[in-house]
């Protein structure tokens, strides 16, 4: 038996929150605001376009900066201290959900996070999830 449903959102933002939401089970063992902090993350990240880098064949998007003006920012929406802004950090590091670039430069892991403009990302994704039930479990 196949069913679909599909979940409509009004913002790129909104898509972020749902998305998230969903793939949860799948992202490993966060600490509690790990998962909002990687919802900021991805509003935040940038994707620049090939067109203007200097580079064209080194271009690298997902980019998330986690210097002092972002972590402080995070850390306002979160309701945290810094100590706890980097233990979740690193706990996203530990799970492969960000990956080490450049420091303080991350790249949000591309296998589970998509390039482009929020938009674009929001048209691109189709999540399937399949259940199947052994009798006697």
């Amino acid at each position: 038996m196949e069913k679909e449903f599909i979940r409509k959102v009004k913002t790129p933002e909104e898509f972020i929150y749902v998305y998230l939401q969903d793939i949860r089970s799948c992202l490993g063992d966060l600490p509690g605001n790990a998962v909002k902090l990687l919802q900021l993350m991805w509003i935040d990240s940038e994707f620049p376009e090939r067109s203007k880098a200097a580079d064209k064949t080194k271009v690298v998007g997902n980019i998330v900066r986690t210097t002092k003006p972002f972590k402080e920012v995070w850390c306002s929406e979160l309701k945290i201290g810094m100590s706890a802004m980097n233990n979740l950090i690193t706990a996203l590091i530990k799970e492969g959900l960000i990956i080490e670039y450049a420091s303080p430069i991350y790249q949000l892991d591309p296998k589970r996070f998509f390039k482009g403009t929020a938009d674009q990302r929001a048209k691109a994704i189709q999540v399937i999830y399949k259940y199947e039930i052994e009798e006697g479990i």
